[in-house]
């Protein structure tokens, strides 16, 4: 998979594993995994890899820090590309109350078919736990950022954005969890260039170590110069330790 990367993206990012470095005397790392293949025929033939990761920190009890790194890759029966795209995000996230907390956050987005060679934004944000109990998670953030988009065919652009999340966790049982990620994402200065993600997911707990998931994402672009709107189905072997 070719990811082609963004300099200043790369120098905060690098920043942030610097800290961590700085905090190896910190708790264990939590990371949780999840690796996909699927090959599908009938009308078109279709080979799918994805993988999911996410991975936190934990300083001290105020402080933590938390990082994704996502990447999908679909070829047709051709064996031609028709999905490759990359997106890492990383997290400083400090406790200010028990239910409210702030956060420090870069993302960065690589999506060969959207028309951009990448997405990249950096800024604070203000979070607030709506329900927080061993059955039931439910977080709200809202977050203002620095963002750059730079489309294939024109020059980089730069902004400022605000950005809506949410995410809602239920173990159903000691064996079954559900998973819900929604974001919402705005340009503050151009009201079409906005973008939306939904990630549902379902996992069934075959040992300590090892689940079965299955998950529904939805990425839509409004006005992408070229595929605004991704849809992928995944059935994928989950690792946490």
């Amino acid at each position: 998979m070719k990811i082609l990367l963004n300099n200043k993206s790369l120098v905060f990012q690098a920043g942030g594993i610097f800290l961590l470095i700085n905090f190896l005397n910190a708790e264990p790392w939590k990371i949780h995994l999840e690796l996909s293949y699927m090959n599908a025929s009938g009308n078109a033939e279709t080979d799918t890899f994805a993988m999911k990761s996410d991975f936190s920190k934990k300083f001290d009890e105020k402080k933590s820090l938390k990082g994704k790194a996502n990447g999908t890759y679909v070829t047709n029966d051709s064996g031609d590309e028709i999905t490759n795209n990359f997106y890492s995000e990383l997290d400083y996230h400090h406790q200010l109350t028990n239910n409210f907390y702030g956060y420090l956050k870069t993302d960065y987005t690589f999506d060969k078919f959207s028309g951009f060679d990448y997405k990249w934004n950096l800024g604070p944000g203000i979070g607030y736990k709506i329900l927080d109990s061993d059955k039931q998670t439910l977080n709200f953030s809202l977050g203002f950022a620095y963002s750059q988009d730079k489309p294939n065919e024109s020059s980089m652009e730069d902004y400022s954005s605000v950005t809506v999340n949410s995410r809602y966790d239920w173990q159903i049982s000691s064996i079954w969890k559900f998973k819900q990620e929604l974001s919402f994402h705005q340009d503050l200065e151009e009201g079409d260039n906005y973008s939306s993600k939904s990630i549902s997911g379902l996992e069934h707990k075959l040992s300590s170590l090892v689940s079965l998931g299955l998950s529904y994402n939805i990425d839509y672009q409004h006005n992408a110069p070229e595929k605004d709107i991704d849809k992928l189905f995944l059935v994928s072997l989950v690792i946490d330790y």
